[in-house]
């Protein structure tokens, strides 16, 4: 196996060009091992961003959609960052070596990154890097930083703190993000922030109440023109032969927070204005109070990294199939390396909405990420077999107590920090 002439002396230069703890660093190649665990797979050259990433791994590395993947994703995270793909045979020692070898003919800068992959493949690349004084580091989780391996101790002890938006997130597991789904967050502005209280409170005191108010309002505005200004009578019949009445005492507080203004009642009708199409939008949604109050929580406390509501992914990250499958997240949140999907039910949920939030957490967040249930009922009491699930499958619990005792940012902040 040769190696190109000088190559020590380029591996010796590699570390100068790093400046240690917490200052801005430069590596120009990291060899990574691939991993299923979408984030060791991108979690150095995120904080180092390099000129260029090589991933070595087996056969399937070389596929169409693990490929666009990868490339996506550095393309939104550091587009100056080029990706390159090498399969090897991960149980062949000479193979690896063989590889390693053709890299650093190319790339005599390179360190290696072995904190994911196979066993096999790491016992192959460490075999090699010992031989050839390549550099090698890995993350430390508990320490949350970079240490050396072996010959780049100028890593050692570099803070890995990376900041990750949703989007990031979601692009690093072959994921999209499409859109909002029933209100997106450039909607929501400071005026808007503190209305969520106001309806909030008024949704929580009276669930049943309410709804029955919110299916009022579907019904004298739906269809047509979607106009802010509404005249309707005081009672409708639904489909289903049940009649909903205006609630008037709820319309004088939505206008006494300025929801709606010019609210007028007469014998058999009422007159009113929404502020805007985002407020008309969301009193006439049943559910999304809840989702946006937890937004709030979030977003307030100022300890996440990234805070989406309503969020709706692509599984596969191809736009614009004939056949795609999507889901809506109701809250996701990122904190350092940790994702947080959430599901909001105002009720006890159902075996269903368990499975759904745990997919989606595996799937698009893997082993660092956490599945969050919030609901507005005492789970542990009304449905102990279904907080049991919950417990089984991993999935934290928020529910009516952390309400009642306005705990539901620090039980975030909580389930985010717990490894």
């Amino acid at each position: 196996m040769i190696l190109p002439e000088g190559w020590q002396k380029s591996r010796s230069s590699i570390c100068k060009k790093i400046q240690k703890k917490g200052a801005k660093f430069t590596l120009d190649t990291i060899i990574e091992i691939y991993d299923k665990e979408p984030l060791l797979n991108v979690l150095a050259p995120s904080v180092i961003r390099p000129a260029r990433v090589i991933y070595i791994g087996s056969r399937p590395i070389t596929g169409k959609r693990l490929k666009k993947k990868l490339v996506r994703y550095f393309a939104l995270r550091s587009p100056e960052t080029y990706v390159y793909f090498y399969p090897v045979n991960v149980y062949d020692c000479e193979d690896v070596q063989r590889v390693l070898s053709d890299i650093l003919e190319r790339y005599p800068d390179a360190a290696v990154d072995i904190t994911g992959g196979s066993s096999t493949l790491a016992f192959a690349v460490g075999i090699f890097c010992s031989a050839h004084n390549v550099p090698v580091f890995a993350y430390h989780h508990k320490e949350n930083s970079f240490c050396n391996v072996y010959h780049c101790e100028e890593l050692d002890g570099v803070p890995c703190e990376p900041r990750f938006t949703v989007e990031e997130v979601l692009a690093m597991a072959g994921g999209m993000f499409l859109r909002h789904g029933h209100v997106a967050t450039k909607d929501i502005d400071a005026q808007f922030l503190d209305d969520i209280d106001v309806v909030f409170s008024l949704c929580y005191r009276e669930q049943g109440r309410w709804n029955h108010f919110v299916q009022y309002l579907q019904m004298i505005t739906g269809g047509g023109e979607r106009s802010l200004s509404v005249v309707a009578p005081l009672a409708v019949m639904n489909n289903a032969g049940r009649m909903r009445y205006c609630d008037v005492e709820l319309l004088e507080q939505l206008e006494e927070n300025g929801l709606i203004y010019s609210l007028s009642v007469d014998e058999n009708k009422v007159h009113f204005r929404f502020r805007n199409h985002v407020v008309r939008q969301c009193l006439t949604d049943t559910g999304i109070w809840l989702e946006l109050y937890v937004y709030k929580e979030a977003l307030e406390c100022g300890c996440f990294d990234d805070v989406q509501i309503s969020v709706v992914v692509d599984w596969n990250g191809i736009a614009n199939e004939s056949i795609n499958t999507i889901n809506e997240i109701d809250v996701v949140l990122t904190r350092g390396i940790t994702p947080i999907f959430i599901s909001c039910k105002y009720s006890v949920p159902s075996t269903t909405a368990l499975n759904e939030i745990k997919t989606l957490t595996d799937l698009f967040g893997g082993g660092y990420a956490r599945g969050v249930l919030v609901t507005l009922s005492d789970l542990a009491e009304i449905s102990p077999a279904t907080y049991q699930r919950a417990e089984d499958m991993n999935i934290d619990i928020i529910q009516d107590e952390d309400f009642e005792r306005g705990n539901v940012a620090s039980r975030l902040i909580l389930i985010s920090s717990r490894e």
